[in-house]
């Protein structure tokens, strides 16, 4: 069973010049309600997910809210790996942009 540490421990390796609190502010939006299941594996997967992408966080966090199996189910079958490598090179333009 995932851990609050691995969340915050994969929260900073992939936002490492990103404010902790900040990221895990966002993250804690899911989980709040009742029927938000299984806190820390949804909240692994938004980070897997979103990539290093703040964006992408708050677009993850928000389907997760909606129904956390989507976001389950995308970090759990990822897309091949030509459509994987386009999705990272178009990260790594977004970071560029922001001057990260």
């Amino acid at each position: 069973m995932p851990t609050r540490k691995q969340v915050e421990e994969m929260a900073r390796t992939l936002f490492p010049k990103g404010e902790l609190g900040a990221i895990l502010s966002v993250l804690d939006q899911y989980g709040v309600n009742d029927w938000e299941r299984e806190r820390e594996r949804v909240q692994l997967a938004i980070l897997k997910l979103s990539a290093g992408v703040e964006a992408g966080l708050l677009k993850f966090t928000a389907d997760a809210k909606n129904d956390y199996r989507d976001v389950l189910m995308w970090a759990d079958n990822p897309q091949s790996p030509e459509q994987t490598a386009k999705d990272l090179e178009r990260a790594k333009e977004i970071l560029r942009k922001w001057g990260k």
